[in-house]
């Protein structure tokens, strides 16, 4: 579902304001204290797959906008159970989405920390694209152009890697979550998007 527009989304979760907008404050990008805030340590990583992108990410280990959600505990425990060998699952994975990332934010975090030289998972499996339509709302080609110049980023630096792109999901404008028939006009809160995201 969509919670509505940014200004909607803002007001009804003001505990994740200051967070996200506390990084226009940090350090220089580089500096040990940078990275600390917004990068993982790698040294403790030797992943087979890294989820980059949004908050279906970010999700998968049961946080949004870097906090732990209780209503999120089953995605972190199926997370811990399917992407770490010392539990039992296949591989190893890590997650490093961040909630209402758009494909050129994505691009910035990887040319400025999130993919350095010494990390090398054999793959990148990419969810972004929902943000750029509902929050910036670009239009179709423009949300691809983005995708694919992660991809083409990635693949210039990890030429071994394999990128999977994770297809869009389903959006409704509607505050009910309900899907649109293209035939019908969505009810968008104010200051919505005046567009439909369903065929």
């Amino acid at each position: 579902g969509n919670e509505g527009s940014d200004a909607n989304w803002w007001e009804d979760n003001p505990e994740y304001v200051d967070d996200y907008f506390e990084y226009g404050d940090n350090p220089q990008p580089g500096s040990p204290q940078y990275e600390k805030k917004l990068f993982f340590d790698r040294s403790e990583f030797d992943v087979d797959v890294a989820f980059i992108g949004d908050s279906i990410a970010e999700q998968r280990v049961g946080k949004v906008m870097g906090k732990e959600q209780p209503t999120l505990k089953a995605n972190a425990k199926t997370f811990q159970k399917t992407y770490s060998k010392a539990s039992g699952g296949k591989f190893d994975g890590v997650s490093l989405g961040v909630s209402g990332d758009t494909s050129p934010v994505l691009l910035w975090r990887l040319l400025h920390g999130e993919m350095p030289s010494d990390f090398n998972p054999r793959v990148w499996w990419l969810t972004i694209g929902t943000n750029d339509l509902l929050r910036t709302q670009c239009s179709e080609e423009v949300t691809l152009m983005g995708i694919l110049r992660v991809v083409e980023e990635i693949l210039l630096e990890k030429q071994d890697a394999t990128v999977v792109i994770n297809s869009i999901l389903p959006l409704s404008l509607d505050p009910s979550g309900l899907l649109q028939s293209s035939k019908r006009k969505p009810k968008v809160g104010k200051g919505g998007p005046p567009f439909n995201l369903w065929p």
